[in-house]
């Protein structure tokens, strides 16, 4: 489960590392992708608009319960779907899941002030997402976490519900403007350091998602 767009190239850089190791002198596994769902439960509201980033975050989760289930029925996925159906081009990836035998799942999250993600934790809890992982890609090596969030994110790991990956950075950007000739559209870049890579340079060069530098 992809929720932002500062989570999917850690995803996408982690699934190009994997398929490039495989030809290499590592050995693993035969490579085969896992199955990906993408839902915005990014929630960029002004302060002030009538609701809370909170309702949107039991919103999406609601949905994703309906997704997980099976529940064609469930009126928050319902309105996902209509939505979808009217959104014609707009709408891209997967809406159901194809493996009938698990309900188990990773949340792949990026992690700034640990606000959204902790807003997320209660809405799992209230709509009973209880088979899921949490991978947890935090921002500045956590030094933008808010000491309350700080301590949701601390118990989750204690209590083995999520892996917290530090990073250096996490930048999102605009597209180049042979990339967005409608609209202005944004995404997300990132910097790990490892022996395997160069250092990012002084100015820092605006990766594409087919760029993206990923820790091993």
């Amino acid at each position: 489960m992809i929720p932002s767009r500062g989570a999917h190239p850690f995803y996408e850089g982690a699934v190009h590392y994997a398929y490039r190791t495989r030809t290499g002198t590592v050995p693993i596994p035969p490579f085969q992708r896992v199955e990906t769902l993408y839902l915005p439960f990014t929630a960029d509201v002004g302060s002030s608009e009538p609701f809370e980033t909170s309702n949107i975050r039991r919103y999406w989760s609601r949905t994703l319960a309906a997704i997980v289930r099976r529940d064609n029925n469930d009126v928050a996925y319902r309105l996902h779907e209509f939505l979808r159906e009217n959104c014609k081009g707009l709408a891209i990836g997967n809406t159901t899941i194809k493996t009938a035998t698990s309900s188990k799942f990773i949340f792949v999250d990026a992690v700034v002030s640990g606000q959204a993600i902790s807003e997320i934790f209660d809405a799992f809890d209230e709509n009973g997402l209880t088979d899921c992982h949490f991978l947890l890609l935090v921002d500045e090596l956590g030094k933008k976490l808010k000491p309350k969030y700080r301590r949701r994110i601390e118990g989750m790991r204690i209590a083995q519900k999520a892996t917290i990956i530090p990073v250096e950075s996490i930048l999102t950007f605009e597209w180049p403007n042979y990339l967005k000739p409608r609209a202005k559209r944004k995404t997300a870049g990132l910097y790990c350091h490892s022996s395997s890579f160069p250092e990012p340079p002084s100015s820092p060069k605006q990766y594409t998602l087919t760029d993206t530098l990923l820790t091993p």
